[in-house]
């Protein structure tokens, strides 16, 4: 903690100056930052290695440019690190409105717990804007990644959080059961981008076949609202045929949805499918928060 307050201290006198009398003179205090940083990734973030640069011991004022850098991608490096060892020590962060709420900014791949369970702890792509912090648990946005999987698969996810991706119904499950509120985004090549916001929307465990709960009330977006049309179906796969039909919609459409039917709703072999918007959606963004 004492390098901590030492460095707290530093940038307290440094800011308190107005200027500096000469480039050396930042350089030196630029150079102290820079040391106690190191020292502090190197003590605190056991998930990052730094290898120390020569810039520490750089004398010539033409150097502050890249004294200034440094500076910049160590304190970045201490942020992301303790961020994550707070996590792996065992403070619960339940999702990305918590990290919002905590003054996190940055979009990116974050751990979160939302139930009390250790071995509930995953990570997921958080996206935040100037009112939440998003939890992404499906994106597509270039076909990258097969979305026709069987059961297991997508009970336990699938693709890369911060690319295309399916985050894993029992994650999704156990998510929903706070971050209620879904927001949908699709972009496709002959239509301008659409959105759907949801107030009420969970599903439930493995045992009730992940049925969906999708409410209308409250909804607002671009989109006509078949979501709700799905309302209490349970999920499909290609080989977990629960949908209402003879035929596998799961295997006729290449993915696995709450399938009321074939439609209105449903993924695609490149995207998604949503009736009166597009026939075929090239990306789609799902994600969910609470209030």
């Amino acid at each position: 903690m004492w390098l901590l307050s030492l460095l707290i201290a530093i940038t307290c006198v440094s800011g308190a100056l107005i200027g500096y009398d000469s480039p050396k003179q930042e350089l030196f205090i630029l150079n102290q930052k820079i040391k106690i940083l190191y020292n502090l990734i190197e003590s605190q973030c056991s998930t990052i290695v730094v290898r120390r640069s020569a810039a520490q011991d750089l004398t010539d004022p033409v150097e502050v440019v890249i004294a200034r850098t440094l500076h910049q991608k160590l304190l970045q490096k201490y942020h992301e690190c303790t961020q994550k060892e707070k996590i792996q020590a065992g403070t619960q962060v339940r999702d990305c409105q918590e990290y919002y709420e905590k003054g996190e900014t940055k979009s990116g791949v974050y751990n979160i717990r939302p139930g009390n369970n250790a071995s509930q702890e995953f990570s997921v792509w958080c996206d935040f804007d100037s009112a939440h912090g998003w939890t992404v648990f499906q994106r597509r946005s270039n076909a990258t990644v097969s979305f026709d999987r069987p059961w297991d698969v997508y009970k336990n996810g699938f693709g890369n959080v911060d690319g295309e991706h399916w985050l894993g119904n029992d994650k999704i499950y156990h998510l929903t059961q706070t971050n209620q509120i879904l927001n949908i985004q699709l972009k496709a090549e002959d239509n301008v981008p659409a959105f759907g916001t949801w107030q009420e929307f969970y599903i439930a465990d493995e045992k009730d076949q992940y049925k969906l709960t999708a409410n209308t009330t409250g909804y607002n977006g671009t989109l006509i609202d078949y979501l709700s049309y799905h309302d209490g179906i349970p999920f499909t796969t290609s080989d977990r045929d629960n949908d209402q039909l003879v035929k596998n919609c799961a295997i006729n459409h290449e993915g696995g949805w709450w399938y009321k039917g074939c439609g209105p709703v449903h993924p695609s072999k490149n995207g998604m499918y949503w009736g009166g918007y597009s026939i075929d959606a090239i990306a789609s963004l799902m994600r969910v928060t609470r209030n």
